[in-house]
C-alpha cells in the first residue's frame, strides 16, 4: 500500500482545501467532518470526507474532486483510505472494506473495528 499520513508540522504538506466554490462537486460542496488524510506519491492530498460519504483527491495545483464512491456504490461514513500498489483506493467504512478505481468499487470484506 502507498500513501503516507500527513505531518502537519511540515508546511510543505499543507494545503487549504476550500471546496465551496468548486463547480465539479455534487452537493453538498465543501468538506463535512474530514476524518483522515494521506498524501499520494505525487503529492496529491486524499481526504476522507466522512459525513459527505466520499473520498476527495486534492492536487497540489487545482481543484479537489471526488474519487469515491463511483458507480452505484455508496460509502457509509468512511474512516480510512489507502492506495494499493495499482493506485486504487482501499476504503474502510461502517459497511466494510472496498476497493475503488476510476469506474467501479468492489466490496472486499467486512468492516473493521473502529476506535
Amino acid at each position: 500500500a502507498s500513501g503516507s499520513g500527513l505531518d502537519p508540522s511540515n508546511s510543505t504538506f499543507c494545503k487549504t482545501m476550500a471546496l465551496a466554490g468548486d463547480t465539479e462537486q455534487n452537493p453538498p460542496a465543501g468538506l463535512n467532518k474530514p476524518f483522515r488524510s494521506i498524501q499520494a506519491d505525487n503529492g496529491d492530498i486524499i481526504v476522507v470526507d466522512k459525513d459527505n460519504g466520499r473520498i476527495q483527491r486534492c492536487p497540489l495545483a487545482g481543484a479537489c474532486f471526488t474519487v469515491a464512491p463511483v458507480g452505484n456504490m455508496t460509502l457509509n461514513q468512511p474512516r480510512a483510505v489507502q492506495l494499493d500498489q495499482a493506485g486504487r483506493y482501499v476504503i474502510a467504512d461502517f459497511s466494510g472494506v472496498k476497493r475503488c478505481d476510476a469506474t467501479s468499487c468492489v466490496h472486499l470484506g467486512p468492516a473493521p473495528t473502529f476506535p
